[in-house]
């Protein structure tokens, strides 16, 4: 007996794989700024999307997201049975997988200054209500990402074409106890997992490195059709500038190359060398 809690204590304590998380190690983004979209579509409103996510986040997280509710993942099922069975307990069938407005995602926003609840979600469901589901402009990506307690990615979801199902009602009152906060509720036409092995990889990237690396780099930003612009000109093309930092999502495929498949932070040309960079590092070492 007593060995068995002897291997649950020295198993949580030294084995990684059971490290427990701290339950705020996480960040939620808005892909795109749909801002003009929403306002055009309250051409004859006068509510209107000023503050866009952006505005309110630092380093791809929304700074005033307090809170998220991912969707639960569930089935309907029925009961089936046959006349006289006796006491057999019938068997079930599966009716459905239940459609994506039953598995619905909240997020829980601060109201701060510029309030993102009152001059972005809001407007954002006024639009949905007035265009409806055809106006494809009104639906963007939502990506959460979890990390463990060192700060390294752990695993994420990414839910596709997000909208606004309800932007709930809150509370006004005299009390100094508690912080205004005002929940908005998404539904998506699917979700997919964000992963460190077998799916996409997020990763923020220090300078690409120079030499063979480097140069693999510069071929895969070339690829990508970008000039080197802005930071660094020209002579830097393809290659991060040293001090900058890229974040992007990345995805293996069968010949072992990583291939950007979302930009969150820099440029195409940047992740692009960085996805690079990180082939050539595991061709050397033999991965």
């Amino acid at each position: 007996m007593a060995g068995g809690a002897t291997d649950f204590l020295q198993a949580f304590s030294s084995e990684s794989k059971y490290f427990l998380s701290h339950p705020f190690l996480w960040k939620v983004k808005i892909m795109d700024d749909i801002s003009s979209a929403i306002n055009s579509a309250l051409t004859n409103e006068k509510w209107k999307a000023n503050v866009p996510p952006s505005d309110l986040s630092k380093d791809g997280a929304i700074l005033v997201a307090r809170q998220v509710v991912l969707p639960v993942e569930s089935s309907a099922f029925t009961p089936q049975s046959v006349p006289n069975r006796g006491g057999f307990l019938p068997g079930y069938a599966l009716i459905e997988r239940n459609d994506f407005l039953t598995r619905s995602f909240s997020i829980n926003f601060i109201e701060t200054q510029k309030d993102i609840e009152h001059e972005f979600m809001r407007p954002w469901a006024i639009a949905l209500g007035i265009d409806g589901m055809t106006n494809f402009g009104l639906r963007t990506n939502i990506i959460v990402e979890q990390y463990n307690n060192k700060g390294d990615f752990k695993k994420g979801f990414k839910f596709l074409a997000a909208f606004p199902t309800a932007v709930e009602g809150y509370t006004l009152n005299h009390s100094s106890d508690d912080f205004i906060e005002k929940s908005v509720t998404f539904g998506c036409t699917n979700y997919e997992p964000l992963e460190n092995a077998g799916g996409d990889v997020p990763f923020v990237g220090p300078p690409a490195p120079t030499g063979e690396s480097g140069s693999a780099a510069a071929a895969a930003a070339a690829a990508a059709g970008e000039s080197g612009g802005g930071d660094g000109g020209g002579g830097d093309e393809g290659r991060v500038v040293p001090g900058s930092q890229v974040k992007a999502l990345v995805k293996k495929d069968s010949s072992g190359n990583y291939n950007v498949t979302d930009v969150l932070q820099g440029t195409k040309a940047q992740a692009a060398a960085r996805a690079a960079a990180m082939t050539a590092r595991n061709r050397e070492r033999g991965y």
